[in-house]
Parts: structure tokens; C-alpha cells; sequence
């Protein structure tokens, strides 16, 4: 009777054990969509910031103006190159909760941290930069005469930095998008920055002999289209078969399919190898919050689609009913920029 009371009493103990279990798993993935929104966009930026980058975790920091997204669309590569965060400030101040993140993520000690403005001076102030510099920071400006040359400044400063002396981590491909018009450069962002490669600006009908130049003088041998042909036409794809580059395109029906398309190739492509176990989410109808946003995503190594404000896209409901239970779903921006509606219809379709 001992031994059949032992075995009876490991059978409830292993029934309990087996029912905790039951009960407990699920309870692993019952999470929910965090949103990372402040009182404005530099906020918003601030707070994307601070969920990736550890107190005095690197070296430079990465400065757009927060209301320009010409010259931002192409610093994600740059960022991902340097492993940089990107800030927002306003064109002729430097506010105090933007620069205590800066002095947060940068060390104190020498070397100083490093600023690297993006565009000219009607675009970020010398103000700006004697603020910085009053702060003991060195600071640095990429900026040409228009957003595409800005681009390819930057893309040379890249190349420049993956060729030193006795290595060579350039693989001579870029990704290219038009830069008249903000969601399909934000949507490249986090690959961008995953992959360290820079991202060039076009104008729809007509490559900018800046940028091709920079293609020439860094050996570009293979381009990434991001958008359909309105965005970047066949004559510019034309021109790269005829120069023998190599290309390829990644497209959609609107700028919400564009980024799901794009979600699903960065997930899908080994070379960039974007987990499905980050997912995140902002704004197609503005830019502010997906600026940081992207380059935060690019940091965890995630995926990022663009959503609509009121509501969440039927190919991006799709897109996340496909990749269910991420360890970590995020929406970047507020409710003015992404309603909590659509905060829970994410919610619903991941969990």
C-alpha cells in the first residue's frame, strides 16, 4: 500500500506539474503591442532611443532635422555603419532633453562623442552645431547642395569607412529610392541600417549625376529599388543594365504593400536575416516617428511596416497573422500618429 501511495502521489504531483505547464505557456505569449510615444516627435525619438542603446553604449550619435525628411531618408545606412542612434531636433535649437540623450548614450570621458549633423546649414544651424560643441562634443556635418548629393556624400563616407587599409567590408550594394516623398526611404530603414548600406535618393524620372557619379567612384555593382515605377522608372533601371549594374526591385500597390514587401524580403533574405521576433510599426502618413523608429528597429536586428493612422491595412494584418508572437511588438509614435484602433487591431492580429 506505501508504494502504490508513493506512485499515487507522483501521479497528482506530475498532473500538477503537466497542468501548470498548460497554464503557464500561453501565459508566455500573452503580451501585447508597446507603444513608444512621447509629447512630440523628439520625445518619441528620445524614448525610441533609450529602449536600444544603453548609457554610454557608442561612440556617435546621428542629428536630423524633425522636420525635414529629405536629408534623414538617406542617414539609416550611415547609422547602421556607426552604430548610431538617430535624434531629432529642431533646425536652430538643440533642446535640453535632446541633448542630455546625447551626453546619455555618448561617454564622458575622451574621446568625446561624436555628432554627425545631416544637411546644410538652412537645413541644421551653425547654432546648433556651436551648441554641441559648447558641450564638448565633436561634431561633424554631411551636407550637399540637395538631398541627393547629401545622399551621396554619405554614401561615400560609408564606403570610406567598410575599405580602411587592410580590410574591405563594402559589398558594393546599395539600396536607392525617391527622394521627393518620404514612406518607401522609411520603410528601407531598418535594413538599411541592419546591413550597413547606404541608402541614395532619385528623382522618379531621372538619376542625379551626383549619385550616379558616387556609383561610379564607390563601385556600386548592384542597386535595390525600393518602390514601383512611378517611384523610380524603368529609364533609371535602363540605365543601370546598360552600365552593367546589377538590379533588382521590391515593390507594392501602395506604400503599405511597399513595406510589407519589404518586411517579407528582409525576413526571408539570409544576407539580412530581419527576425519576425521584433515587429514594429508607425506611421505611413507622416515621418517623424518612423525616422528614429527605423533605425531603432535596424538596432534590434526587427522588422518595420507602415501602418495608417485610424486603421491597420488588410496585406499588413496579414503580414502579421503571419509572424505571430513576437518577443517584442512595437508601435512608434502616439495616438495622434497611430490610433490605439489600430494599436489593437496589431494586437489582435499578432496575439
Amino acid at each position: 500500500m506505501q508504494f502504490k501511495e508513493r506512485i499515487s502521489r507522483f501521479v497528482v504531483v506530475l498532473a500538477l506539474v503537466c497542468a501548470a505547464a498548460i497554464v503557464t505557456v500561453p501565459q508566455a505569449y500573452a503580451q501585447s503591442v508597446e507603444r513608444i510615444g512621447g509629447q512630440d516627435r523628439y520625445e518619441t525619438a528620445i524614448l525610441a532611443v533609450q529602449s536600444e542603446w544603453a548609457d554610454d553604449s557608442t561612440n556617435s550619435v546621428v542629428l536630423v532635422n524633425g522636420h525635414s525628411f529629405a536629408d534623414a531618408l538617406s542617414a539609416s545606412g550611415l547609422c547602421g555603419e556607426l552604430q548610431a542612434p538617430l535624434l531629432l531636433t529642431e533646425g536652430d535649437l538643440v533642446s535640453a532633453d535632446v541633448l542630455a540623450e546625447i551626453n546619455r548614450v555618448t561617454p564622458f570621458d575622451a574621446p568625446a562623442g561624436r555628432v554627425i549633423l545631416i544637411g546644410g546649414t538652412d537645413v541644421i544651424s551653425d547654432v546648433v552645431r556651436a551648441q554641441l560643441e559648447a558641450e564638448g562634443l565633436t561634431v561633424d556635418r554631411i551636407g550637399g547642395d540637395d538631398r541627393y548629393e547629401t545622399s551621396a556624400m554619405i554614401a561615400q563616407d560609408i564606403y570610406d569607412a567598410q575599405i580602411p587599409a587592410g580590410g574591405n567590408d563594402w559589398t558594393g550594394d546599395v539600396w536607392l529610392t525617391r527622394g521627393d516623398t518620404y514612406p518607401d526611404g522609411l520603410s528601407v530603414a531598418p535594413y538599411a541600417y541592419s546591413v550597413k548600406r547606404p541608402v541614395l535618393l532619385t528623382r522618379p524620372e531621372m538619376l542625379p549625376l551626383s549619385v550616379f557619379n558616387t556609383m561610379q567612384a564607390t563601385d556600386v555593382d548592384f542597386v535595390a529599388i525600393v518602390g514601383g515605377e512611378a517611384a523610380v522608372s524603368d529609364s533609371i533601371q535602363n540605365v543601370f543594365g546598360a552600365f552593367g549594374i546589377s538590379n533588382s526591385r521590391t515593390s507594392g500597390s501602395d506604400r503599405y504593400a511597399t513595406s510589407v514587401s519589404l518586411a517579407n524580403y528582409a525576413h526571408n533574405d539570409v544576407y539580412i536575416n530581419a527576425s519576425a521576433d521584433y515587429i514594429a510599426a508607425s506611421s505611413g502618413e507622416d515621418f517623424p516617428d518612423a525616422l528614429a523608429g527605423g533605425v531603432t528597429t535596424g538596432e534590434a536586428g526587427g522588422i518595420m511596416v507602415l501602418t495608417q493612422k485610424a486603421t491597420l491595412s488588410p496585406i499588413t494584418v496579414r503580414f502579421c497573422e503571419n509572424h505571430p508572437n513576437p518577443a517584442e511588438a512595437i508601435v512608434f509614435g502616439g495616438a495622434a500618429a497611430v490610433s490605439d484602433t489600430t494599436l489593437s487591431l496589431m494586437n489582435a492580429a499578432l496575439y
